[in-house]
């Protein structure tokens, strides 16, 4: 599914739901999470929403401010406060902590503009 537009400057995002979709917008999004069998939306406000779609079928809808960080987590690199280079972790603004993959860290550290990073392991 691809995003909607509802207004020039409004951008959104369908996600579904058990009842149909619901439509957000990148900015409302701080992560992304499965644990296998169930998706989760973690949006502003500390809000959980429930989802119906894998996350490999929503990572092609979200724009580059997002980040695949582990098989079970995408992030909203807008919303990081802390990247724990040693522990391979990131803290994001709701203070969650989303693990990032060892596979996945030098791909990170160029997404994010920071290379000085690759050479700590």
């Amino acid at each position: 599914m691809t995003t909607v537009s509802i207004a020039s400057n409004s951008t959104k995002i369908p996600l579904s739901i058990n009842t149909g979709y619901i439509f957000l917008r990148p900015e409302e999004i701080i992560s992304i999470q499965s644990d296998g069998s169930a998706t989760t939306a973690n949006i502003l406000g500390s809000k959980q929403i429930k989802l119906n779609s894998l996350l490999k079928q929503i990572e092609g809808d979200l724009p580059a401010c997002f980040f695949r960080s582990h098989k079970s987590h995408i992030i909203n690199l807008n919303y990081m406060y802390e990247y724990n280079i040693k522990e391979k972790f990131i803290v994001m603004e709701d203070k969650s902590i989303i693990p990032l993959s060892r596979r996945r860290v030098a791909e990170f550290n160029e997404h994010i503009g920071k290379t000085a990073f690759a050479s700590t392991n």
